[in-house]
């Protein structure tokens, strides 16, 4: 899905969440001459699965002050991804009347 949002401080923010759909307007930005965050747009091209935590420190650093509370470490991304999957299953087995799962998920997930 993608979502496109203005705000009064003269900026947008697109915001998608498919890898194939990110890279093509990437792609498209980086075609039409995109100046502000070029070197971001084209290290993020490069970004795939054995190479995520490298990227993302590359990133970082490109990123200045203003991201300086939200970058996870390497041990911080993969606790994202487990705590990610951990809720889709508990959503999935609640959808499904499975409350003993859930509960025994969720207690996991505090754990």
């Amino acid at each position: 899905s993608s979502d496109l949002s203005s705000s009064s401080m003269n900026f947008s923010r697109l915001v998608v969440e498919r890898d194939d759909t990110s890279r093509f307007i990437l792609h498209r930005l980086l075609d039409a001459g995109l100046l502000v965050k070029q070197v971001a747009a084209q290290r993020s091209e490069e970004l795939d699965q054995t190479n995520h935590f490298h990227i993302r420190k590359q990133l970082a650093l490109l990123a200045g002050w203003q991201g300086r509370y939200t970058r996870l470490d390497d041990a911080g991304c993969e606790r994202s991804k487990q705590i990610h999957g951990l809720t889709c299953r508990i959503r999935y087995h609640a959808a499904k009347g499975r409350c003993a799962q859930v509960e025994s998920m969720k207690k996991e997930l505090l754990g």
